[in-house]
């Protein structure tokens, strides 16, 4: 099926390709990777990519899950909203980056950042917050997880984090949370790519933003980041306007 799918790509003179990495079919509790078909698959596509010129970017954390995630994987009892705003849970991450991008491709005999057909990585698929309003009702909302209790356990750990980040309550306001949300996802955006530079990538590394566009304590995040670029998916009716002057465009 790879074979197939290659020779319809190279038909119609594809250049580059864009795949999630659905991290909890290939990942444990602590992010150790887990060699299975599922990891194998992806070295094979990796291998055909070196192999017809067309070049490849490659999301490592997915977060969704599918039929063949293992039972412990990291990202599996972590909302998607936690995975930036519950600093605990970065450990995790971080070692399945650096194991990820450091792993051998038996097809190519190199590591997966020194394949020639890597032209650039994002570090999560869609990324999601909380807003302050949730915090303080204790309501995930929509928070994907994989029950109503994770939800709650990450929700907890980033209200956690929240309160020791502004130990007052009385400070705790709109603009503090701001600042929090601010300085968070731009430690955990300086934290992944600290893991995936530690392994000698030196393809760009990007951040997805899209529908958190309008806030600015995000897009700030992003810029004030050790993140090379942030990427733009689809969205109905077009980007909202940005308000903050963005220097990674």
């Amino acid at each position: 099926a790879i074979i197939d799918d290659f020779d319809d790509l190279e038909r119609m003179n594809i250049d580059i390709v864009r795949i999630h990495v659905f991290d909890r079919e290939i990942s444990d509790g602590d992010g150790n990777l887990v060699p299975n078909e599922h990891l194998d698959l992806l070295d094979r596509i990796v291998a055909e990519c070196d192999k017809r010129g067309i070049y490849l970017m490659l999301t490592p954390i997915a977060w969704w899950g599918s039929p063949g995630s293992q039972p412990n994987a990291f990202s599996r009892a972590t909302p998607k909203q936690a995975m930036g705003l519950w600093p605990e849970r970065w450990a995790a991450q971080a070692n399945y980056l650096r194991q990820f991008l450091a792993h051998k491709n038996p097809h190519t005999g190199n590591r997966l950042v020194d394949e020639p057909c890597l032209a650039l990585f994002e570090i999560i698929n869609e990324p999601d917050y909380w807003t302050l309003e949730q915090i303080r009702k204790r309501e995930p909302g929509n928070a994907y997880g994989e029950d109503p209790a994770s939800n709650l356990r990450g929700l907890d750990g980033a209200r956690a984090a929240w309160e020791r980040f502004v130990p007052d309550p009385a400070w705790r306001t709109g603009e503090m949370y701001a600042w929090f949300r601010y300085d968070t996802i731009r430690r955990y955006i300086d934290t992944m790519v600290g893991a995936m530079r530690e392994t000698g990538a030196k393809q760009p590394i990007a951040y997805f933003r899209t529908w958190w566009a309008g806030n600015p304590d995000i897009v700030r995040a992003i810029a004030d980041s050790r993140a090379d670029a942030f990427t733009i998916g689809a969205y109905p009716g077009g980007l909202p306007a940005t308000p903050v002057n963005d220097a990674k465009n």
